[in-house]
């Protein structure tokens, strides 16, 4: 299950693991857990169904949400376009609905990470990062082949570190973090507000089309046709989130950095120029032998990591203080 801020994307799989079935459809996770999770578990259950499959065989469940989890007990806290899940029992919701199955929860990013390396770019990487710009921006940490999460469960939210103290305000509540200057809807914003003051015809016949509204992917569009306001967009959202990462190159020195999620559909005029400011910002030596790449699996990445998070974690038990440890037998 890869929970997304307005999507869904639900893979069943075996043992493999080979993914046998496969469903995606819009979703939007702020409608909060009750409505999305009894979507997630309907779907699930329809998909056993209609493929001849028991759901008592249903033996785990991987899972990626779009916030901070604190990941020995699996609760989602205070996050920040997740209104009503705050410790809410997610856990214990989707066993009721599949009591057979150990489920399993993390951060969509970290779930994508793990995927990425498993199945996409990544392949055989031991030290990455994989950054999801889209409605959030958020990245998941590989060290040594594993997941980094940190003491907390929340390491890799990059989202929220401030690039301008003036900037606009965002959903934690502070100003100028990342994803509130660069992030899917930033972008859609900043180029809704120029093309309105009349700085692109492009643009214009865009919101003339969606009925006064614009998206991230049509600011990608309009570069693709020259237009000179949104190639200037992708170009400066590009490298702020460079700059971001050429702290993080500096400090941490991966071999490489996946850029993934939806606003990584703008293309190539993102990628090189989260290139250039990473290159620009960090040390030579922390780059020399650096690849940032497109992920190779796209939506994928979700459901990869999500079934092998599941594998990981499907024979366990739980000990006294709530830590999941594995079975020794």
């Amino acid at each position: 299950m890869d929970i997304g801020a307005t999507s869904i994307d639900l893979a069943i799989a075996d043992f493999s693991p080979n993914i046998l079935f496969r469903y995606s459809e819009e979703a939007q996770v702020r409608k909060g857990p009750i409505k999305i999770l009894g979507r997630v578990c309907t779907l699930l259950e329809k998909m056993i169904r209609e493929n001849g499959l028991q759901a008592d065989k249903l033996l785990g469940i991987g899972m990626g949400v779009p916030g901070p989890v604190d990941f020995s007990n699996g609760s989602v806290v205070s996050p920040p376009i997740m209104p009503g899940w705050d410790n809410y029992p997610v856990i214990q919701t989707v066993q009721q609905w599949f009591p057979s199955a150990n489920v399993v929860v993390d951060n969509d990013v970290n779930v994508m990470a793990l995927g990425e390396i498993i199945e996409g770019a990544g392949k055989g990487v031991n030290n990455l990062i994989f950054v999801k710009i889209g409605t959030g921006i958020g990245a998941g940490i590989i060290s040594h082949g594993k997941i980094y999460r940190g003491a907390s469960g929340c390491a890799g939210d990059i989202g929220h570190i401030s690039i301008s103290k003036s900037g606009p305000l965002c959903h934690c509540g502070n100003k100028g973090c990342l994803e509130a200057i660069a992030g899917g809807p930033a972008i859609a914003e900043r180029a809704l507000r120029a093309a309105q003051a009349g700085d692109s015809p492009i643009l214009l016949k865009f919101i003339e089309k969606n009925y006064g509204t614009l998206t991230a992917e049509d600011v990608g569009d309009a570069a693709r046709e020259g237009d000179p306001l949104s190639i200037e967009i992708i170009r400066e959202s590009g490298q702020m989130v460079g700059d971001v990462l050429a702290s993080l190159v500096n400090f941490y020195n991966p071999d490489m950095i996946v850029i993934g999620g939806g606003v990584s559909n703008l293309g190539n005029l993102l990628l090189s120029s989260i290139r250039q400011a990473v290159l620009n910002r960090s040390l030579p030596l922390a780059t020399r032998d650096l690849d940032i790449v497109f992920s190779e699996i796209g939506r994928d990445a979700g459901v990869t990591g999500a079934v092998n998070l599941a594998l990981d974690y499907m024979f366990t038990i739980e000990s006294n203080n709530g830590v999941v440890e594995r079975d020794a037998d």
